[in-house]
């Protein structure tokens, strides 16, 4: 049985009020801390992914924190797009090996395996780069969103020297 109602968090009160003073803005420092070190935590790739799977989480993941499209949401999106370039790594190579077309258990000639895999995953990790916004369009998109930001904040002779 509690007393009252919960407390409200840090950044209801910051929308609420222009200016915290005394506790609440402690909390605010507070709570915008731990907020950074969850932030922090987010950069480990999750258990159970391959070496390699998780050489490539951590570059997608770069690349979405700079952004700033590594949140919580996109994390399943992530993962299995960084098993799929894994596998996709490795289906390449086997395809550089053997070759294209390799010979069949009767002697003649058949396409390789991995070539087939390779296409697949090809369309798998499309799909998961443009449900990450990381298309070629949806990194535009980004880009001039950023640019009509430093518009409206005044900083255009910054926008002209970068």
């Amino acid at each position: 049985m509690g007393k009252g109602r919960p407390p409200k968090s840090a950044a209801v009160h910051a929308i609420e009020k222009p200016k915290l003073y005394g506790e609440l803005a402690e909390r605010a420092e507070i709570e915008s801390a731990l907020r950074a070190g969850e932030r922090e935590m987010a950069l480990k790739p999750p258990r159970g992914l391959s070496r390699e799977a998780k050489r490539e989480w951590r570059m997608v993941a770069e690349i979405l924190r700079m952004y700033g499209l590594l949140i919580p949401a996109n994390a399943i999106i992530l993962e299995r797009l960084a098993r799929n370039l894994a596998d996709y790594r490795v289906a390449v190579r086997h395809i550089s090996d053997e070759g294209i077309v390799v010979k069949s258990r009767r002697g003649g000639w058949t396409y390789n395996p991995y070539w087939g895999v390779k296409n697949k995953l090809e369309d798998k990790i499309h799909r998961d780069l443009v449900e990450l916004g990381l298309s070629a369009t949806g990194i535009a998109r980004l880009g001039s969103l950023a640019v009509r930001a430093r518009k409206t904040a005044g900083d255009v002779m910054d926008m002209l020297v970068d």
